[in-house]
């Protein structure tokens, strides 16, 4: 199994729990090696496993699970610190060498560096969406902002964009860091809910909630369910699971408005009624 560990990263392989970095000692030093715990989901166990393209060791970061034009997957590290303030300069690196994440790709405007952002994946693997976190670019008047990226696959092979969507509109969320978000069951909007006000770590936790529809490129505010179920919490988790034909949002943990961790699991079923055009998954041609 893991070491114990803080702000690391995990994503969804398949039938594999993929989990990386992390600050394992409390110091603000991230877990000093470039291996990836894997739990797998059919055997029960945790696998140790070398990340071919020797990531750099980092915490406050996010991982994404790509995938090329023939399906095989890529998982990759997004953002990060090597340290306290000590940002990864680099802003994509891939775990296995698979997907040019990496020297020739991708091409565009990628994210500056930042931390405790998040990021989910859409289409197959074939895009990724952005919402940075803490800005640690030095020397730049990067404003303290959360930006909107996109990662996307090209249709007609396997060469990777970043665009920067200057024009997102709507009820836009004030700025923070440490928030959690997830794909709604319709496949193209994204909920991201709470996290910590402003650039510090001190900062107010929050506890409202925004959904991002990544077709128009407009915010709008979450149906109060959510915030009223989540609560305030910074740096906790956030997933979108089905129990047959149910839908259901499962936020778990994080630090709760009074500072301390929180430990419990809140639910809340994603239904036509309230979440709208949200709530309905997309069709699957037969």
């Amino acid at each position: 199994a893991p070491d114990p560990r803080a702000w690391h990263a995990s994503v969804a392989s398949g039938s594999r729990l993929v989990v990386f970095g992390g600050d394992a000692s409390g110091d603000g030093r991230p877990v000093r090696d470039s291996t990836a715990r894997v739990f797998d989901i059919d055997e029960g166990a945790w696998t140790t496993e070398e990340c071919a393209a020797r990531p750099q060791a980092r915490l406050g970061h996010a991982l994404l699970s790509l995938r090329d034009s023939e399906g095989r997957e890529c998982v990759a590290a997004l953002g990060g610190l090597r340290g306290r303030d000590d940002a990864i300069t680099t802003t994509c690196d891939a775990l296995q060498k698979r997907l040019k994440i990496k020297g020739a790709g991708p091409k565009g405007e990628a994210p500056k560096p930042h931390a405790y952002g998040c990021a989910v994946v859409l289409r197959n693997g074939a895009k990724a969406v952005v919402w940075t976190g803490r800005p640690l670019s030095k020397g730049t008047d990067d404003t303290q902002s959360n930006k909107v990226f996109v990662l996307e696959r090209d249709a007609a092979g396997d060469a990777w964009t970043w665009t920067r969507m200057q024009f997102v509109m709507g009820d836009k969320p004030a700025f923070r860091s440490m928030a959690a978000c997830c794909l709604l069951p319709d496949g193209v909007s994204v909920l991201v809910h709470g996290g910590l006000a402003g650039y510090g770590d001190s900062g107010a936790v929050l506890g409202d909630a925004f959904i991002l529809d990544t077709q128009l490129w407009v915010w709008s505010r979450a149906p109060k369910r959510v915030e009223s179920a989540f609560g305030a919490r910074a740096g906790h988790s956030l997933v979108c699971v089905r129990d047959g034909d149910t839908h259901m949002l499962l936020a778990f943990g994080g630090r709760g408005a009074d500072g301390s961790e929180r430990a419990d699991l809140a639910k809340v079923v994603v239904d036509e009624r309230t979440f709208k055009g949200c709530a309905v998954p997309p069709r699957t041609s037969a």
